[in-house]
């Protein structure tokens, strides 16, 4: 996590808006585990936007094939 540039981050409100999802998406799926962000300065996060990003898609994805974000979460974090 050190060697990450300060470009290669984002904020959960720009998460939301790279990948079209809103900002209560982003924060519920932090909640859930699902999302983790990089660095925390204050109460800001930030997340590392190539990973973040294919991780939103992914948890979209399994969600568009009814997959409830409880499963999604325990598959995520074995």
């Amino acid at each position: 996590m050190s060697n990450i540039k300060n470009n290669d981050l984002v904020t959960a409100k720009g998460l939301a808006e790279l990948v079209d999802e809103t900002y209560h998406t982003i924060d519920h799926w932090c909640s859930m585990g699902l999302l983790k962000p990089a660095r925390i300065k204050g109460r800001t996060r930030y997340f590392e936007i190539r990973k973040s990003v294919a991780m939103c898609k992914k948890i979209r994805e399994l969600q568009n094939q009814k997959i409830p974000l409880e499963l999604i979460a325990k598959e995520m974090n074995k």
